[in-house]
């Protein structure tokens, strides 16, 4: 059985966090607040799962994941967490991650195309998979107000449940009728769920930057300018 791992982080006020695989890391800061956020590795990986359509839709045999050019730092995150805490490495064929044993140990975890839910249940569980959605889908709008998207995902419905099972104060839901279809949560997190997702902080603004970086580049600045006054509006909107 692989071991629970933990993250002792120091949270800048400033909002800056860190994140990382092992027994700890720390920030260095005049003013701080350290807490212990405990993570269980195997549900922290089910939440980054792309799950685009269904489970494993389309996949090679023994696939883990698959992903797109720009989740570069996200697979970087993966393939380090899979050699510390399952003793592994992967294999890599194109954009995807091949590993027999972490493969069905996923499968594990899905009644047909649908996660378990009956499996995640226990806090430290819940906690760790909300924060790996959030780690490849997620982005921090401001100090109180977070967003999750997903692309055609069926998880997205136990995403929406989950949050409110956290205790998160305002969790509201949109769908975008697009192709892919789009699921947007924005939400406030309680202050535990708070620890957890900060943790990620460098590590999703990576994936943003990254994803910015990969469109053209006559079309990023109008992005980012557009990006910064949607999200004015949402913070408003979410006070």
């Amino acid at each position: 059985m692989v071991s629970k791992f933990t993250f002792i982080v120091c949270f800048v006020l400033l909002g800056c966090g860190a994140f990382a695989q092992g027994s700890g890391v720390s920030i260095t800061a005049a003013q701080r607040d350290t807490t212990t956020v405990k993570i269980n590795p195997t549900f922290l990986l089910l939440g980054t799962l792309n799950d685009y359509i269904k489970h494993n839709y389309g996949a090679r045999p023994n696939q883990f994941d698959r992903y797109y050019d720009y989740e570069k730092p996200l697979m970087a995150f993966v393939d380090s967490l899979a050699q510390k805490e399952f003793k592994l490495q992967f294999a890599v064929e194109r954009s995807a991650f091949i590993s027999e044993k972490l493969s069905r140990k996923m499968d594990s975890l899905y009644s047909g195309d649908a996660i378990d839910e009956s499996l995640i249940n226990q806090q430290q569980k819940k906690f760790s998979f909300i924060l790996g959605v959030y780690l490849r889908n997620g982005e921090k709008i401001n100090n109180d107000c977070y967003q999750i998207q997903l692309a055609n995902s069926p998880k997205h419905d136990y995403v929406y449940r989950l949050l409110k099972q956290l205790a998160c104060s305002k969790v509201f839901y949109k769908e975008l009728p697009s192709n892919p279809r789009q699921h947007i949560f924005y939400f406030q997190p309680s202050d535990v769920l708070k620890k957890y997702l900060d943790t990620a902080q460098r590590l999703t603004q990576k994936l943003i930057e990254a994803r910015i970086n990969a469109m053209p580049e006559r079309l990023r600045k109008p992005y980012r300018e557009a990006r910064e006054k949607e999200q004015l509006k949402i913070a408003e909107w979410m006070k």
